[in-house]
């Protein structure tokens, strides 16, 4: 017989899951349990601790009852029988406050917009030294802004009728370009004439002293003449038409490339079109270079031009027939434009009489060109009767 196995397998001893509970309830001390009578000491003070405070307030409320009632028993005198204040005299002003149904139909006729600029109107001596001193804290920021968020009291600017005052505290002329361009973005979606007073008191004479120093526009000013194009009225307004009474060559090579680059709708290409020759007119002497300069750039768009604007453009040329000195380089350039774009919707009476001014008043280097174009259709009849 062999013998058996006497080993045996050692028996793995069995390990009974604990229910692990918070750390707060075991406090061991010499291997047993903290007896919890000071834990219900704590509760019982904190219970009697609440109460105190329900019973002080309760007793405040009563004295507060207390006073009220007296302060009625005083004043039983300030009313009347029916229990209506016993006010003062009442003055007629007041009186009209008072009789609205009288006043409706006055107060129908009223605007909103009447109401908004009485409640907005708010003289420098009566402002809060609170707002001076945020919004002078604001021209500090804007004198060192480069990137990041814009100061959120900003915005309120376009909200208020006395946006310029706030606006001069901050001292605009000291702004950092990049904090212009960000004004320029919350200034363009506003009203006209809010962006068109913005363009030319603030945004001008700061691109224009750009300039004069460092001979060239920073690239955040010539972002902020492309995002003013966005309302071009207030565009040609704020910008460009006091630029035309004094344009200096570096000013019309920046700002012309602009108008160039961007479009511009047909109706207000028009419009300054017309001013334009106004303000050429109008000019030094009779006429204006920078007028003329942006008068060029908008014909060499090529735009179809309404026909009042085309007659209105012939009595412009026609009208310095009889002009005491001679004409500039730039009015010749202009009217040869002219022609050349235009020559096909010109009537014959008007060229015949733009012929004349031509013979009397042209550029040895530039009137034939412009012969050339006014005779254009007279050139194309001929040859069709010959062949």
């Amino acid at each position: 017989m062999g013998k058996k196995n006497t080993t045996t397998k050692q028996s793995k001893p069995k390990i009974r899951n604990k229910k692990i509970l918070p750390r707060e309830h075991w406090k061991f001390k010499n291997n047993s349990r903290i007896n919890k009578r000071m834990e219900e000491k704590q509760k019982k003070i904190i219970k009697e601790l609440s109460n105190k405070n329900n019973n002080n307030k309760e007793n405040t409320k009563e004295k507060n009852i207390e006073d009220e009632i007296k302060l009625i028993e005083n004043e039983n005198n300030l009313f009347d029988e029916k229990g209506y204040y016993n006010s003062k005299e009442i003055t007629e002003e007041e009186k009209n406050l008072i009789n609205w149904e009288e006043n409706e139909e006055i107060l129908k006729n009223i605007q909103k917009e009447d109401l908004i600029q009485n409640m907005n109107k708010i003289s420098s001596e009566k402002l809060d030294p609170k707002i001076i001193e945020t919004y002078k804290l604001i021209g500090d920021i804007l004198k060192k802004y480069s990137t990041g968020k814009f100061p959120k009291s900003f915005n309120i600017l376009t909200m208020t009728e006395n946006w310029e005052e706030l606006l001069n505290i901050t001292e605009p002329f000291n702004w950092t370009p990049a904090a212009m361009y960000e004004a320029t973005i919350k200034f363009s979606s506003s009203e006209v004439l809010m962006t068109n007073i913005f363009y030319e008191k603030y945004l001008l004479p700061a691109i224009r002293n750009d300039i004069k120093i460092h001979k060239k526009l920073n690239v955040h000013y010539y972002n902020c003449l492309k995002k003013c194009i966005f309302k071009p009225s207030a565009f040609f307004k704020g910008i460009i038409f006091p630029l035309s009474k004094n344009l200096s060559n570096k000013e019309a090579a920046i700002i012309g490339s602009i108008l160039r680059k961007c479009s511009i709708p047909v109706n207000h290409s028009s419009a300054a079109l017309i001013e334009l020759i106004k303000l050429c007119k109008n000019g030094t002497n009779g006429i204006s270079f920078g007028a003329l300069f942006f008068m060029k750039i908008l014909l060499m768009k090529k735009y179809a031009f309404p026909i009042f604007v085309k007659e209105e453009l012939c009595k412009f040329f026609l009208s310095y027939d009889n002009f005491n000195q001679k004409l500039p380089v730039m009015f010749h350039q202009v009217f040869l434009i002219f022609v050349q774009i235009y020559k096909l919707n010109l009537t014959q009476n008007e060229k015949n009489s733009l012929k004349k001014f031509n013979e009397k008043n042209g550029h040895y280097a530039i009137q034939n060109e412009i012969n050339k174009e006014l005779n254009y259709n007279n050139n194309n009849n001929n040859k069709m009767q010959i062949e």
